[in-house]
């Protein structure tokens, strides 16, 4: 009898939190309609579901929460807006959302601080105990949960006094969570109304100051802290969840924020990518007999950066109008070899980019290394395979930064690290770094790192690393002796004990010690089953999608079922060339489902909607629609993810090119990978606001309904009960299935992006 194995399709995200948190928005937008207050704030993507969705909160631009003593986080962040009473911003609004959870209880703690005057000085805080005394770990709540504890204070005579809570009128509050196992897993929000005047107090017509504590549990004991803005506190120790304490009495930063109808004129990353040796997505690491005689290296070994930049009006996405005048800044690229947490970080330099109006992306593209003295001082970290020392990925990350006009910080940061590969196990290597700089004979910290499965049924998730109490039933026993299958997906650090990696307490958490800029090499090894949803496999021919438009060539678009309002993962491989004898530009050259820039053909009618973005942006790539004619098309490339309308069933795939010149297209056109899934649990993760109807689908975090293996890599701090995030890998599975071992994609250069 065969024993059971799973092929999986996987691949890799890899980040860590940023260095510095970015300049925060000044805009306080007007809340239409006002929000309902029942917890829910990041929920459906559309904010269209009648009784669950607050149109409101797709206005309003949200903050990423900074990690105290740390960067800013990509699992927390803060919403805030207001209605008017004339031009004071009376009534308030805000939302706190946190995902990648454990566990929800009364030690989840959020502290608010309010300057309503304007003047410099806080006037009130609320410190909120969010869920109950016994934690939540599973499920989600079937109606809106009011807070453990509510506690209203005001800051009389330079100290912070308690306040008798107002009614529910004047000051309301409830959370929501979802632990269900399903896409979204491990989120819980705080949703809250406080009228300003109710409370004794009056709100500047100018604007309001606010600033905010976040306390999240662990189960292994202490609490991860953040703040907002960025340095508001740099007390870890979570017995200060209170106003003032850990912030030197009243808090000397706050952030301003203006009223405003809307927040417009957002400065957004629309695409990154790399291109090395005629291929996307990969970075190529030279040898030294590349370099020239004087140094300078040829372009065919130079590894290409490109991003596209666009400047949004938020209030009326499909604005292409003039500015009236210029608003200037930089892209700034990043590569980090990577790990558990970047083992270099390589300043790439900056590209200056000049908006002149809105809605029209621009390209920033530079190229890396071009000379020997670029390469030379940091090629270590690329080049070690060294299993204790080296890297075998390499990240690149995009900012942008200085732009005068900029309504949301929150999307001005993005980092792309992907490798796939198929076999019956993965196995990959991270580098784990402590921070700090090495000292001999250096005491050692304690680290945790947190493994966990995302978007898969919690029953067929084992944790290897801790005793699985039904092991010993005799079934199970009986079924392992016949090779019987389990339905489990399950990682395990395959060098654990020459780590000293062991298992905690908790169920997932592992210890780890290190000492200060201690680097090591940690082999994990992934399994898997069926996936929850099956992925469906999908061939798009090169000329899929001409017979859309007038006038009419090559073939029908492909129809692909997906759930009404699901969620959507396509990932695309396979390459095709659109360029023929009739077209301009270079005949039969091959590219991958990216597509490529086509200046020349601006101005032609395209597949690919108009509306958003220019089409010849992106000549040849693969394009997806939830209407047959193509009018809310979008761009999908070798990998996407979005959430689909709710009256949408079908998704419609095509190559993007121009009328009438379908038919010349060749190769052997794409293979797809695509997963549906129905739609989420809320409350869900966070989304962009988006205008499906207009070809601007709400775009998730990549990979957010596939099966994914999560690994945290936090210290612990023993003498504040405090745990500090650093950084984590992520492995995302879009395909497992019964069979034999082999490949798909498979690595090649080990320094794939």
């Amino acid at each position: 009898m065969k024993k059971f194995s799973c092929f999986l399709a996987v691949f890799v995200l890899l980040a860590s939190a940023a260095a510095a948190a970015q300049a925060p928005p000044v805009c306080l937008p007007v809340a239409t309609p006002a929000p309902n207050i029942d917890g829910l704030v990041a929920t459906d993507p559309f904010h269209l579901r009648s009784g669950t969705s607050d149109p409101a909160w797709a206005t309003a631009p949200y903050e990423q929460f900074s990690i105290v003593n740390g960067g800013t986080s990509n699992n927390a962040a803060i919403f805030i807006g207001t209605q008017l009473t004339g031009s004071a911003p009376n009534d308030l609004f805000l939302g706190v959302h946190v995902e990648s959870a454990d566990q929800l209880s009364s030690s989840d703690i959020v502290t608010l601080y309010f300057d309503t005057t304007n003047d410099g000085v806080a006037d009130f805080a609320l410190t909120f105990e969010v869920g109950p005394v016994t934690p939540v770990v599973s499920g989600t709540n079937g109606s809106p949960l009011s807070p453990n504890n509510t506690t209203l204070f005001k800051f009389i005579s330079n100290t912070w006094q308690a306040q008798a809570l107002p009614a529910e009128t004047i000051l309301k509050a409830r959370a929501s969570y979802n632990f269900t196992g399903g896409p979204g897993n491990g989120i819980w929000e705080l949703e809250m109304h406080i009228n300003v005047p109710g409370i004794g107090l009056t709100a500047s017509p100018v604007g309001i100051k606010f600033g905010a504590k976040l306390y999240v549990s662990s189960p292994i004991g202490g609490n991860s802290v953040f703040d907002w803005p960025l340095n508001l506190t740099t007390d870890l120790n979570p017995t200060h969840s209170g106003p003032g304490a850990g912030t030197g009495g009243d808090p000397a930063k706050l952030e301003g924020h203006t009223v405003t109808a809307s927040c417009t004129g957002d400065v957004q990353i629309f695409s990154l990518k790399s291109r090395a040796r005629n291929g996307d997505d990969l970075f190529y690491l030279p040898k030294d007999t590349d370099f020239l005689g004087d140094g300078s290296l040829p372009a065919q070994f130079q590894t290409q950066l490109l991003a596209q930049a666009t400047f949004v009006n938020t209030g009326d996405v499909l604005n292409t109008s003039n500015i009236g005048g210029t608003n200037n800044g930089n892209v700034h690229f990043r590569l980090l070899p990577w790990g558990m947490g970047p083992v270099e970080n390589v300043d790439v330099g900056v590209v200056p980019i000049s908006f002149q109006s809105f809605g029209t992306p621009l390209p920033a593209t530079t190229n890396w290394p071009t000379t020997k003295a670029q390469w030379d001082p940091v090629k270590g970290p690329f080049l070690d395979r060294n299993p204790q020392t080296g890297s075998d990925h390499v990240c690149l990350r995009i900012d942008l930064e200085g732009f005068a006009q900029d309504s949301n910080s929150a999307n001005n940061e993005t980092q792309i690290n992907l490798q796939y590969t198929t076999m019956s196990t993965h196995r990959d290597k991270i580098v784990i770094r402590a921070p700090g700089t090495p000292v001999p004979g250096a005491p050692k910290d304690n680290y945790a790192l947190r493994v966990r499965w995302d978007n898969v049924p919690k029953g067929q998730v084992r944790d290897p690393g801790h005793h699985e109490e039904d092991e010993e039933h005799w079934w199970h026993w009986f079924c392992r002796l016949f090779h019987h299958r389990r339905k489990y997906w399950q990682a395990q650090f395959v060098n654990a004990a020459a780590l000293g990696i062991k298992p905690l307490k908790a169920k997932g958490y592992y210890g780890l010690q290190l000492a200060p800029g201690e680097q090591v090499t940690a082999e994990i090894e992934l399994a898997g089953f069926v996936m929850p949803v099956p992925s469906q496999a999908i061939h798009v021919s090169p000329r899929a999608g001409g017979q859309v438009l007038s006038p009419g060539s090559g073939e029908a678009a492909v129809a692909v079922t997906i759930p009404a309002g699901g969620m959507v993962t396509v990932v695309a491989r396979g390459q095709i060339a659109v360029f023929g004898q009739s077209d301009t530009g270079a005949a039969g050259q091959l590219h991958n489902a990216n597509g490529f820039a086509a200046r020349e053909l601006d101005g032609q009618h395209f597949l690919l909607s108009s509306r958003v973005f220019p089409p010849w942006l992106f000549t040849g790539a693969l394009i997806g629609a939830f209407k047959p004619d193509f009018s809310d098309s979008f761009f999908i490339g070798t990998e996407g993810t979005v959430f689909a309308p709710p009256e949408a069933t079908t998704l419609f795939l095509a190559v993007n090119d121009v009328a009438g010149q379908f038919g010349d297209n060749s190769g052997a056109g794409f293979d797809l990978n695509v997963v549906a899934t129905p739609p989420t649990v809320l409350p869900t993760k966070l989304s962009w606001p988006a205008n499906p109807k207009l070809g601007l689908p709400a775009f998730p975090q990549p990979a957010a309904n596939l099966p994914m293996l999560v690994i945290d890599f936090a210290r612990v701090d023993a003498a504040n009960k405090a745990i500090i995030p650093i950084g984590y890998v992520a492995y995302g599975v879009y395909d497992a299935h019964d069979g034999k071992g082999g490949t798909q994609g498979g690595r090649g250069n080990p320094a794939h992006k």
